[in-house]
C-alpha cells in the first residue's frame, strides 16, 4: 500500500494518486489539514500504528512506500489566528509530536524523499555549500544584521536584491500576499529595515536571459525555461505569476549542468527536488535553490511534461 501524505486541497497529490490507481496499485490518503483530521484517528499500541480515515484503515507495517507532500499538521492562511489560542497550540503540538512518532516507525520504509534528508535539504546554507562542492555557480550573498556590513555589500555589488529564506504568505485587507524578491538600495535598507535585529538576506542582482524551474524525479529530469523577462510583473521574481506574459518552454539543459544536478541530488540524498536557476545573457547557469517539497503542477500543465506520471511510476516500482 502506498501512503500519500498531503491535504485535501492538494491537486498535485490528487493527480499522482489517480495515476497510481490507474496503474492498478492501492493508495491510502492521509490528509493533514484541520477539516480532514476531524475524521482521522491515529493509534499506537503494542508497537503497531493504526491510521483510520473515515471507514478505511491501515497499519504502518502494511505501508510499502510513502509520498510526502507534507508531513505535519499546518494551518491555512484563514486559520492562522488559531495559533493565538493556547488550547489549539497544545493540540497542534501534540498532534505533530504523535506524527513524528509515526514517521520514526516508518523511517526504513521507501519514501519519495526521506523526511530526514528533505528537512536537512531545505536549509539554504546547506544547499549552497553542496552546490559549490559539485561545481554549480551561486550568487554572491550576505546574511547579516550588521547594517554597516550590509551597506558595504550594496556599495560593492552595485545592484542587489532582498529575499527571504523562509517565504510566508499572509492576508492583508482580505488580499493574499507574499514577500517576494525585490531590488534594494541603501535608502531602502535605512528606511525599511533600520531598528530590526533580524538578519536579512542580500544577494548580487544577476541579470537574466531567462529563468529555469528544474524538476528531478529519481533519474528523470524535467526542465522548464521561464521567460520571466517578457513580463513587467515577473521579471524580478517569477513567483508573482504573470503567466499570460511569461512563456514556459521545455528546455534541454547542458550536459555538464545535468551532471552537476545529479551530483547535488546524490550528495543531499534526495529522490525529488525542484531547483531554480538563472541563465544569464552570457549563458552562465546560476543555481539559486532547491525545494525538497516544491510545486510542479503548473509546469506540467503549461508544458505537457509528464511529471505526475514519473512520480507515480517511481512510487509503484
Amino acid at each position: 500500500m502506498i501512503l500519500i501524505v498531503s491535504d485535501h486541497f492538494d491537486a498535485h497529490a490528487d493527480l499522482v494518486e489517480k495515476k497510481i490507481q490507474e496503474a492498478g496499485k492501492k493508495t491510502f490518503r492521509l490528509n493533514l489539514d484541520l477539516n480532514a483530521i476531524s475524521n482521522t484517528t491515529l493509534s499506537f499500541k503494542n508497537n503497531i500504528w493504526t491510521i483510520v480515515v473515515g471507514k478505511n484503515s491501515i497499519r504502518h507495517n502494511e505501508i510499502s512506500c510513502i509520498y510526502f507532500r507534507r508531513a505535519f499538521l499546518e494551518l491555512s492562511i484563514e486559520e492562522i489566528s488559531l495559533e493565538h489560542n493556547i488550547n489549539f497550540k497544545i493540540f497542534k503540538n501534540e498532534f505533530n509530536a504523535v506524527l513524528n512518532g509515526l514517521w520514526f516507525s516508518l523511517r526504513s520504509t521507501k519514501a519519495f524523499n526521506s523526511l530526514k534528508n528533505a528537512y536537512i535539504g531545505e536549509n539554504k546554507f546547506f544547499q549552497t555549500q553542496i552546490a559549490k562542492q559539485v561545481g554549480l555557480n551561486t550568487p554572491t550573498t550576505i546574511v547579516s544584521n550588521d547594517y554597516i556590513a550590509l551597506e558595504h555589500f550594496i556599495i560593492e555589488q552595485g545592484e542587489v536584491i532582498f529575499k527571504l529564506y523562509n517565504q510566508n504568505i499572509y492576508v492583508e485587507n482580505d488580499v493574499l500576499k507574499g514577500v517576494y524578491t525585490n531590488k534594494i538600495t541603501i535608502n531602502d535598507l535605512k528606511y525599511k529595515f533600520s531598528g530590526t535585529q533580524n538578519p536579512i538576506v542580500l544577494q548580487e542582482y544577476v541579470k537574466k536571459k531567462f529563468e529555469v524551474r528544474w524538476i528531478v524525479v529519481g533519474n528523470k529530469h524535467f526542465v522548464c525555461q521561464i521567460n520571466s523577462q517578457d513580463s513587467k510583473v515577473a521579471n524580478i521574481d517569477w513567483r508573482r505569476y504573470d503567466l499570460a506574459n511569461t512563456p514556459h518552454l521545455v528546455l534541454t539543459p547542458p550536459t555538464q549542468i545535468v551532471e552537476k544536478v545529479d551530483a547535488l541530488m546524490e550528495k543531499m540524498g534526495l529522490v525529488y527536488g525542484a531547483l531554480d536557476f538563472i541563465v544569464t545573457p552570457q549563458d552562465e547557469w546560476i543555481f539559486l535553490e532547491i525545494n525538497c517539497f516544491g510545486q510542479w503542477l503548473w509546469i506540467e500543465n503549461l508544458t505537457g511534461l509528464d511529471i505526475s506520471g514519473s512520480i507515480a511510476k517511481w512510487l509503484t516500482f
